[in-house]
Parts: C-alpha cells; structure tokens; sequence
C-alpha cells in the first residue's frame, strides 16, 4: 500500500498547488483516502470541498484505487500528523507524541519536546523529561503535535 500512496502523493500534488494549497500529507487507511492540506493563510471547509472535487474527478478517471473508497479531504489540525522530515523541522520545539515501528528500551510510544534534527542522519531529537532521544525518521511510525492551550 506504501507505494499506492507514493503514487498518490505524486500524482495529487501539482492539482493541489494549482488550488493553491500545499499538500501536507496522505494517509490510507482501512478503505479512507485521507488527504491534508495546507495554506499560509490557513484552510477553509470551501478549500476542502474544492479540492475533495477535484481529486473525485481526477481518481475517477485515472483509476488509480482498485477498491472501493471513501475520500476526506482536510486540513492537518492543530493535532497534525508529521509526515516529512522538513515538517519536523518546522515544529521544532512543539510537544510530540511518537508510535515507533518497533520497541526502543521496551517501549513503542514517546512523548516530549522535539528538541532538534540531524537532517545529514535523518535522525530527530526527542526531549522527554531530563533525557533526550535519538531516532533514526525511518524508525518512527507515526507523529503528531501535542496542542498546547
């Protein structure tokens, strides 16, 4: 499925920066076609819905999803999920929380300060507490941002 949403990344990309907007990311879940996106001026429900018809059309003709599915289109929420390596560098200093592929000293779920990245190693920097960790970007699963209030 990785190379489905590679695919669709894309393929997507050029209609959605003609919309100007930014895509964010892309994620295939369980028959859902999520895709996010972004603005600097920030995403209106008339942007999604836009884009969300615009991308019906193109899936349409180009059959790229063998299966049945299900389409939402959105912004990434203050809640957003980092997908690029450039995504966590432009967080820096947020609270994240990290799913890992596999287990680091017994446990696969992190929480702290995304202290720093070594973008020569693709590494990132996680601050829980008084340690800090290193992981290797092809180690982590999934991330989101904490929001703070």
């Amino acid at each position: 499925m990785t190379d489905l949403v590679t695919r669709i990344q894309q393929d997507i990309k050029p209609i959605i920066e003609s919309m100007d907007c930014e895509l964010w990311g892309v994620r295939w879940q369980a028959r859902l076609l999520q895709v996010f996106i972004e603005k600097n001026d920030g995403i209106k429900i008339e942007d999604c819905a836009a884009v969300s018809r615009e991308l019906t059309a193109y899936f349409d003709v180009e059959d790229l999803i063998p299966d049945r599915y299900q389409l939402e289109v959105s912004s990434p929420g203050l809640d957003c999920i980092l997908f690029t390596f450039a995504q966590y560098e432009k967080h820096l200093g947020q609270q994240v929380k990290l799913l890992l592929k596999a287990p680091y000293e017994g446990q696969r779920q992190f929480k702290g300060i995304l202290f720093d990245t070594h973008k020569e190693n693709d590494e990132i920097v996680l601050r829980c507490n008084e340690d800090e960790f290193l992981f290797p970007f092809d180690l982590i699963e999934q991330a989101h941002l904490v929001p703070c209030f």
